[in-house]
């Protein structure tokens, strides 16, 4: 059967439609070969496109004949009918589509990073492998030139396109020189908290001090620029460091040996990195990895404002009485004024400190010894309560008919292993703490089968 019976009933204008449509998203320039890829697909334009894409190697497709019989597609004799011809004119003719681009062959190539050729990098076909140049910092003086190479790497849209685009790009010349100024002023490091010396010298203040060292060494990641806006730039962290602390911030370029003295010590593989150091020893009493916001940092100082770096062992050594106290790096620390209140002040802390525990241990003891015995399962009389504790977890307990506040009191202190005062009442609002001193009992207290909280006071 020829193409001609087998195709749909279709004027020859629409044919001529088709013909024109498939030849100008094709750019098949070929009209037998378009009538008989439309031919072969009963006319339906979209699987006729498909098919030409498909068979790309320019032979013609295999067609599967009405009858079931395999074999190429003829071509007419003459290439193209007249009548194809004539409709194809006249939809050119009335503007309805544009003359077919010239034929064009691409083969994509799928590259990995790093292995074959890497085109646009500026090796080429054939080019060895090579990294992707570092991405500039934007607070760098040298990202203003890095944008303009990177504008220049696409000149090839036009050289009107590339003179629009490279302002853009470059971000440090013409108008952007304003931008490249905010974000400096955006993310400038800390200098006015940081102290401007080595981290001997910081670590030796801090000892005067009798404060805790606080170090961190930032790379040229964004996680770095970000302690700079959000951490170090917090008026409540910069009050808490100039107050409390000795603040150093180092960097791990070649141009500042701090960073990379600090790095070695103290084996820090990832950055930023923030550390609490104990002046005395050097020792790394506790190390932030990566962006730490300053909630969660003042969180964490917070417990380290009451406690003074100078523990006992190390006090004898910072007064000299077994000689020079050697440094982490070396450097004889002598004595001072402002080391010696500090020694003092640490010594009454930590007596008190001291005395509270004692106090507290004093207070368990007394607590076990108090709490009466629980009552056995179904014996008459008693009293049975729930008691919620603080980290949210609930017992139930019971307890003898004669059992006072202090008893219930007693219970507590021991299921939560501490001497510290502790306050329990209802769980109402509104609710007044119980009395620990009340002769009455649990009973009389309506406390029969209610639930009660407690709380540290």
């Amino acid at each position: 059967a020829s193409l001609d019976a087998r195709a749909p009933s279709m004027d020859e204008s629409a044919q001529g439609d088709a013909l024109a449509t498939f030849c100008a998203v094709t750019s098949c320039d070929d009209m037998g070969r378009a009538r008989q890829m439309l031919s072969s697909c009963d006319w339906r334009l979209d699987d006729a496109v498909g098919l030409f894409f498909a068979a790309g190697d320019g032979s013609a497709p295999q067609v599967q004949a009405h009858d079931g019989s395999q074999g190429a597609a003829p071509v007419p004799a003459g290439g193209i009918s007249e009548a194809d011809q004539a409709a194809i004119a006249a939809a050119m003719q009335g503007g309805e589509v544009r003359a077919p681009d010239s034929v064009r062959r691409e083969r994509l190539v799928d590259v990995g990073y790093g292995s074959g050729d890497f085109h646009g990098m500026g090796g080429g076909r054939g080019a060895p492998a090579q990294r992707p140049p570092p991405i500039p910092s934007p607070f760098d003086e040298g990202a203003g030139e890095a944008g303009e190479a990177g504008g220049a790497g696409q000149a090839g849209a036009g050289a009107q396109n590339a003179a629009q685009d490279a302002p853009a790009g470059a971000g440090g010349g013409g108008g952007g020189a304003s931008g490249g100024t905010a974000l400096e002023q955006l993310f400038a490091a800390p200098t006015d908290l940081s102290f401007n010396g080595t981290f001997d010298q910081a670590k030796e203040l801090a000892l005067q001090q009798g404060r805790w060292l606080l170090a961190n060494v930032q790379d040229n990641e964004f996680p770095s620029h970000m302690l700079n806006r959000d951490t170090w730039a917090h008026e409540l962290v910069k009050d808490t460091l100039r107050n409390s602390f000795v603040f150093f911030q180092a960097h791990t370029a070649d141009n500042d040996p701090e960073g990379a003295k600090i790095s070695t010590y103290y084996r820090l593989s990832s950055f930023p990195a923030t550390l609490l150091i104990d002046p005395v020893t050097g020792a790394k009493v506790k190390l932030w990895g990566g962006f730490v916001g300053p909630d969660a940092l003042l969180e964490d100082l917070m417990a380290y404002l009451d406690k003074s770096p100078v523990a006992p062992p190390a006090r004898k050594i910072a007064r000299g009485g077994n000689g020079p106290s050697m440094g982490v790096h070396g450097g004889a620390v002598g004595r001072s004024a402002a080391a010696e209140a500090a020694n003092a002040d640490a010594e009454a802390k930590e007596a008190a400190a001291f005395a509270a525990e004692a106090e507290a241990v004093a207070r368990l003891e007394a607590a076990r010894a108090a709490l009466p015995a629980e009552p056995e399962k179904g014996a008459p009389g008693g009293c049975k309560l729930a008691v919620r504790f603080p980290d949210g977890h609930r017992v139930q307990r019971r307890f003898p008919s004669d059992a006072t506040p202090a008893a219930l009191h007693a219970f507590c202190a021991v299921e939560l292993e501490t001497g510290k005062a502790l306050i329990v009442k209802e769980s109402m609002p509104g609710a007044q703490p119980l009395d620990l001193n009340s002769d009455k009992t649990l009973a009389e207290l309506r406390l029969n089968g209610v639930q009660v909280v407690c709380a540290f006071k």
